[in-house]
């Protein structure tokens, strides 16, 4: 099964947080997580679809730029 999320999503997500001027904690929060929980996330490369839809909202953003190409196009129709 082809994966939906970018394999960059964590680093995606990670620049798109500091770019907000927002703290990982703040996030974990609004997610229902631990701040470390998110983090290993983060940093382990775990970012999945569930979590980049749910962020997307938090952050305000459009979840396509978490998503491999066929599924972001999918998305801006």
């Amino acid at each position: 099964m082809k994966n939906v999320v970018r394999e960059d999503a964590n680093e995606v997500l990670e620049a798109l947080i500091d770019q907000k001027g927002l703290k990982k904690g703040f996030i974990a929060k609004k997610l229902g997580m631990s701040p470390q929980n998110l983090t290993n996330t983060i940093h382990r490369g775990r970012v999945k679809a569930d979590l980049v839809f749910k962020v997307s909202k938090i952050l305000d953003i459009n979840p396509s730029v978490f998503l491999n190409e066929p599924y972001s196009d999918f998305l801006k129709k």
